[in-house]
């Protein structure tokens, strides 16, 4: 097994027989998994050896799945001790950096001219099956991508386009990926020369050296200390963590697209659910509290993060594609969290540094001075958040229905005779004790009709009959709690 033909052999390319004899001589031993020794050939000679048999594979990529010998192909196809011309791949793991810089060409060259041979490899992002898709937007976030062309396409033609994917595994799947994609998208804001390798080196400096120059804290002296929060708004939090200029330029680039794509896509069902699932999980991952910049967090009405929380307050009020969609709901309210908290703590700064007094007579306090605005949009908030507590509170507990007329009572009590006494003529202990009833039931009433009016306070926050979305919701949840709850006294009696 050790033939390896020559220039005359039939059925054998003179490219076959180059890289066959290369290999032979200076890199692979003969059997399966075994490579040449560098006290054998030297390591520059190996490195010249697998230049040539890169310039080959990019002429001719099938010369990289051959067997070694010529018998071999014949007798010992299916052996493992036969030997592959692609064992030179190991090679990868060698301790010097220009062997291995061949191995990438080797295998870079390889990839191209099969994707140039497979006439359908750009036909994947449509594939109807979701799996298909999936897998195509975690291969794409497995590969870091330099070329600002490249991964333009990239986003607007498989990663936005499956964000508005009617499956939402698929939505699901890119989202993640999408924040994923974050740390590794090139910039060309960052890197003014355009130059991939400069790219690279410059991530690299950054995760490895932490120089001063190339990071920096969004963290001022001057900001109040709010230790006793959780995170992030927890100061002690926002100190310690140092973010770098790729992030912050990679996450306003995708933010701002995201904003876009929504705002053309509101009736659009699956793209508004897709769109808002991919912001919620940004600014889970990346707070709105430590990327101030990115998210736009000013107190404007024209900033992104209110624009971003006017957009979220409307699907929330009228949107049946959001509020009825119990998963679409939830990315919604999380992001809508998140947002408020965001403006909240740059309000926070805001009258820290202009030294404005808290207001103790506003009902929000300083928001209320500083944005009055962002004091709507949480007033609305909050009124939608105890109305979905008040439905899920009143199907728990499914309490009975009573009325009480308190109506009656009043007019009952205007009915009753009044009687004509003289301001100096003594009470009898009978009109005394008539009198004395008499004002008990006026506090009675009072205290009723303080009740009443500390109730319509009440309902006025979490009553949602005159709400056409929230009854339909409220129907939903109600018909899905119940069958659950039915299949599982079942399930308990079995």
């Amino acid at each position: 097994c050790g033939d390896i033909g020559d220039f005359t052999t039939e059925n054998i390319s003179s490219f076959e027989y180059c890289v066959r004899l290369v290999c032979n001589q200076f890199l692979l031993n003969g059997s399966s998994g075994r490579l040449i020794s560098d006290k054998r050939v030297r390591v520059s000679i190996k490195s010249l050896a697998l230049g040539c048999v890169a310039a080959v594979v990019r002429l001719h990529p099938k010369t990289l799945i051959i067997e070694l010998f010529l018998e071999c192909d014949k007798t010992l196809q299916k052996s493992d001790s036969s030997q592959k011309i692609w064992d030179i791949l190991l090679y990868s793991t060698h301790t010097d950096p220009q062997i291995r810089g061949q191995i990438a060409i080797i295998i870079g060259h390889f990839i191209d001219e099969v994707l140039k041979e497979s006439q359908t490899f750009n036909e994947l992002k449509d594939n109807p099956y979701w799996l298909i898709k999936t897998a195509l937007v975690d291969l794409k976030n497995g590969i870091i991508v330099k070329k600002e062309s490249l991964q333009k396409r990239i986003l607007n033609e498989v990663f936005f386009p499956f964000l508005a994917d009617e499956d939402f595994r698929v939505r699901e799947a890119t989202a993640h990926s999408l924040c994923n994609l974050i740390p590794v998208l090139f910039t060309p804001a960052i890197h003014l020369d355009n130059d991939p390798i400069t790219a690279i080196a410059f991530e690299h400096t950054i995760k490895n050296l932490l120089q001063k120059d190339l990071t920096f804290k969004d963290f001022e002296a001057n900001i109040p200390p709010i230790k006793a929060f959780i995170d992030p708004l927890n100061s002690q939090h926002l100190i310690l963590s140092a973010k770098n200029r790729l992030i912050e330029a990679n996450l306003s680039d995708i933010i701002i697209n995201l904003l876009n794509s929504l705002q053309f896509n509101l009736d659009n069902k699956h793209a508004l659910i897709g769109y808002c699932n991919a912001l919620a999980f940004l600014s889970n991952k990346y707070p709105i509290t430590e990327y101030p910049d990115c998210w736009g967090s000013d107190l404007s009405e024209t900033s992104v993060s209110m624009q971003l929380l006017d957009i979220c307050m409307t699907l929330l009020s009228t949107s049946s594609l959001v509020v009825l969609d119990l998963t679409a709901h939830q990315s919604v309210l999380s992001l809508t969290g998140n947002l408020c908290e965001g403006l909240a703590y740059n309000a926070i700064k805001t009258n820290f540094k202009n030294s404005v007094a808290f207001a103790p007579d506003l009902d929000w306090g300083l928001l209320s001075h500083v944005s009055p605005h962002l004091v709507q949009q949480l007033e609305a908030i909050f009124t939608h958040l105890m109305r979905i507590m008040n439905i899920y509170s009143s199907i728990i507990d499914e309490p009975l229905l009573t009325s009480t007329n308190i109506m009656s009572t009043l007019t009952n009590y205007n009915k009753m005779p009044v009687i004509q006494t003289l301001s100096n003529s003594p009470l009898s202990p009978i009109r005394r004790k008539s009198l004395l009833k008499t004002s008990d039931l006026s506090d009675k009433m009072d205290s009723m009709k303080r009740s009443d009016s500390e109730k319509s306070d009440k309902d006025k926050f979490t009553k949602y009959g005159s709400n056409t979305l929230l009854v339909r919701l409220s129907e939903m949840i109600r018909a899905s709690y119940l069958s659950n709850k039915t299949s599982m006294d079942l399930s308990g009696d079995k």
